[in-house]
């Protein structure tokens, strides 16, 4: 599993701000540590900047951070899983939901 700086400090700050952190922490240390978190780089920067530009552009911008985690997806080729819809708003970026239905 890959992913950008950017999402790992989004999940860091989610788990922090959780009311369930003493949980939710250690959930995501486990998880870091057999990924591979991706540098942000000029390559990134220059993917960032073009699909803000779209986004602008389109009159669908989206929270800044997303914009980043969306850019490095893009420039590594990666699935993102998530629950966002705006990320459908990227072109050429491919998303999968990972969320569980609720058990019945």
């Amino acid at each position: 599993m890959a992913n950008a700086v950017v999402a790992a400090g989004e999940l860091l700050f989610g788990a922090s701000n959780s009311r369930r952190h003493l949980v939710h922490g250690p959930r995501y240390e486990r998880f870091f540590m057999r990924a591979v978190v991706l540098p942000v780089t000029l390559d990134t920067a220059c993917v960032y900047a073009r699909l803000r530009l779209e986004l602008k552009q389109a009159g669908r911008p989206i929270p800044e951070n997303d914009t980043w985690i969306a850019a490095s997806c893009l420039e590594h080729n990666l699935v993102l899983a998530t629950s966002d819809g705006h990320f459908g708003y990227c072109s050429g970026l491919t998303t999968e939901n990972w969320l569980l239905p609720p058990s019945s």
